[in-house]
């Protein structure tokens, strides 16, 4: 018989203890995750806004640097004269082109349902264009209008509006490149003390691999739209200003942009001519080649290099879960995204120097 001078047994074991403990550790973290993938979820907009202000003040920082290095500016006069050098190129394009592509782009999105009609009974007329048209669903296409390109596309077009989103951007940047240095050392000490140097080495590689990248890619969007304006000029192809302004415009999505930049010029010179739309495919295809041969290796030397199937993986992922926004930001997003794997894990981590060069 047990006496009162007898100690009870604890109701839990340490083993116990310690196996609750862990349990209740993992139910934690799996619920903050979660709760983390949600909110990212639904605050997703915001932050593809926010990198895309972080890219155009990466823009503008450019040569704001060249100038504050190579000329008796500040810092600040050197900004405020690059924006004023910017609005001022804007300006004078818009003078000079901007109602007559406006009227074009305008002409070009009325026009479009009525080509894409038109295609499709070109394509009736033979047995595999029935099926092809069936499988396809271009009227089906048309009437769901931007909602067909996911989710980021409608809210950025009705929530805020694109000229609200872009001067959401633009106001963001300008602030961000005027003083870059209290924003990076404002998230540099939200790493513990010892990662803060890695961790401010990691955000200048990325910030100067995304500049290189801009860089490059606002060469290229100039000379393909350029080369393709004066391609489908010479070749007769009506709104071609509206085409070529397209084709520059989308080269910043590679792989998928030009693609999408092709089958608005090849439908409207197919509304003329079918010998027309085939001059006009090879145009696109001849460009492309120049580029994707001899431009990019030149322009992307000091780029980081993204292999072509992870990118475009990259790009329909983003594409889907988000829509526009995403698809247009993949590449950035991606470029920065393995700085920050090479860097912090695959050197870092696994100590692999040489695969992080």
């Amino acid at each position: 018989m047990a006496t009162g001078h007898e100690q009870q047994e604890p109701l839990h074991s340490p083993h116990e203890r310690a196996l609750i403990h862990r349990t209740l550790l993992i139910i934690g973290i799996a619920v903050s995750v979660v709760v983390a993938l949600v909110l990212l979820w639904y605050l997703i907009d915001v932050l593809l806004l926010a990198f895309a202000s972080v890219l155009l003040a990466i823009l503008i920082r450019a040569p704001t640097d060249w100038l504050s290095r190579h000329t008796s500016l500040s810092s600040g006069w050197a900004l405020a004269l690059v924006i004023l050098i910017l609005f001022a190129l804007i300006g004078t394009i818009a003078v000079f082109f901007g109602q007559a592509a406006a009227n074009q782009l305008a002409q070009l999105f009325r026009k479009f349902p009525e080509l894409i009609e038109g295609v499709s009974a070109r394509l009736a007329q033979y047995e595999w264009g029935q099926l092809l048209v069936q499988q396809m669903r271009p009227r089906q296409l048309l009437e769901q209008g931007p909602d067909f390109l996911g989710k980021g596309i409608t809210v950025i077009s009705t929530t805020f509006g694109l000229i609200a989103n872009f001067v959401i951007v633009l106001f963001i940047a300008v602030y961000l490149a005027a003083q870059p240095r209290l924003y990076i050392d404002g998230l540099v000490r939200l790493f513990p003390l010892h990662r803060r140097q890695r961790a401010r080495e990691t955000l200048e590689a990325i910030g100067q691999i995304l500049r290189w990248w801009l860089i490059g890619q606002l060469f290229l969007m100039a000379v393909i739209g350029t080369a393709t304006g004066i391609g489908l000029w010479l070749l007769g192809v009506p709104l071609w200003l509206a085409l070529a302004l397209l084709a520059g415009l989308l080269e910043f999505v590679p792989y998928i942009g030009p693609i999408l930049a092709a089958v608005p010029a090849v439908l409207v010179a197919l509304g003329q001519d079918a010998t027309l739309a085939g001059y006009v495919l090879l145009l696109y295809v001849g460009i492309q080649s120049l580029e994707g041969y001899l431009l990019t290796p030149l322009v992307q030397r000091k780029a980081v290099y993204l292999p072509p199937a992870l990118l475009i993986l990259a790009q329909v992922t983003l594409g889907i879960l988000i829509g526009g926004l995403g698809l247009l930001l993949a590449t950035p997003l991606s470029a920065a995204a393995l700085v920050a794997v090479k860097m912090l894990y695959v050197q870092d981590v696994l100590g692999d120097t040489q695969a992080a060069e």
